[in-house]
This record gives C-alpha cells, sequence and structure tokens, in this order.
C-alpha cells in the first residue's frame, strides 16, 4: 500500500509540476531587497539560482532594454507535455517582481507560490516594451516560486513566445 502511494505522488508531481512548500529556515539567508536577480554570469553574483524545464533560449544581447543584457525565452510553440518553466526559491520575501518584455509575439504564463496558482501574465503588447513587471505578494518564510508558460496567448498575439528577465524583492518579513 505504502509503495503504491509513493509511485501515485510520484506520478502526480510529475505530471503537474507541483513545488513542495518550505518553511522559514534559520540558517537560510533572506533574499537581498532591491538587487535584481538574473541568470547572468557576466552579471552581479545573484542571491537565487533559477532552474529551467524545457526548451529555453538565453540570449546575451547589449542593444536591448533588458537587465543587465540577458533575457529568456521559450520558442514559440512547445509540446503540450512539456511546459516550459522557471523554479526558484526566494526566503523572507514579502513581495516581489518579475521582469519581462511585452511584445506583439508573446504568450502567457502563470506564476505559482508553493504549488499554488497566483497570477497569469500575458506578455503580449502591440509594441516591444522593456522591463515590464509584475508584482507577487508572499506568506513569510520560504516561498517556492514556478514561473510556467501556459501555451495560450492573447488573440491579438502573432505566437506563443514567453520571456523572463529578472525578479526583485520589493520588501522583506525580516531575517
Amino acid at each position: 500500500m505504502r509503495i503504491a502511494k509513493i509511485a501515485l505522488l510520484a506520478l502526480f508531481v510529475a505530471s503537474t509540476l507541483i513545488v513542495s512548500t518550505g518553511t522559514a529556515s534559520a540558517s537560510a539567508p533572506c533574499t537581498t531587497i532591491g538587487r535584481f536577480q538574473d541568470d547572468n554570469p557576466n552579471g552581479s553574483s545573484p542571491d537565487v539560482d533559477f532552474v529551467y524545464e524545457g526548451n529555453w533560449t538565453h540570449e546575451y544581447d547589449t542593444r536591448d532594454g533588458t537587465i543587465d543584457f540577458t533575457e529568456s525565452y521559450t520558442l514559440p510553440y512547445g509540446h503540450p507535455f512539456w511546459p516550459e518553466t522557471i523554479s526558484f526559491t526566494l526566503y523572507c520575501a514579502k513581495e516581489f517582481q518579475i521582469f519581462y518584455a511585452k511584445a506583439d509575439n508573446r504568450g502567457m504564463m502563470e506564476v505559482y507560490v508553493n504549488g499554488v496558482y497566483k497570477t497569469t501574465i500575458d506578455q503580449y503588447s502591440p509594441s516591444v516594451v522593456w522591463q515590464a513587471s509584475t508584482r507577487v505578494r508572499l506568506s513569510p518564510g520560504t516561498n517556492n516560486i514556478v514561473l510556467k508558460r501556459i501555451g495560450s496567448k492573447n488573440p491579438s498575439s502573432d505566437a506563443y513566445y514567453v520571456g523572463f528577465d529578472a525578479v526583485r524583492v520589493l520588501s522583506s518579513w525580516g531575517s
């Protein structure tokens, strides 16, 4: 019976990409307030480790308006059973911002915190908007975040690309 429950749980987790809920650890440092966190290897060392799953392109381009000249984005069409996601953990954060570019070929992504749906971000805009952002409020403690491309788009969008530029913690519950 126990093996069946474990197998069922593993199947459920694999099929829905659930991120476990954590609690604050006395040894975990709080994520720095106000610092842009991205995965630019040429930029400052981030407090956040980003885990990309699926088909992401990571681009370094000094000509655009991105933070630290980097952006990660999905291909326009992904396999529906292989959702593109970015996972990361924030410690002690009360509120954070997700930064991304909006454009006429962008789709939508969902934001999950500790496995609970928070919001859908429509990245469509008829013209390019660099450093567009969405704010998300968090509970005290450790928060596991998942950004997920959902394969939906605004009817006016030309494609389903989803982009990610950076996150920034706006306020903290304290250390």
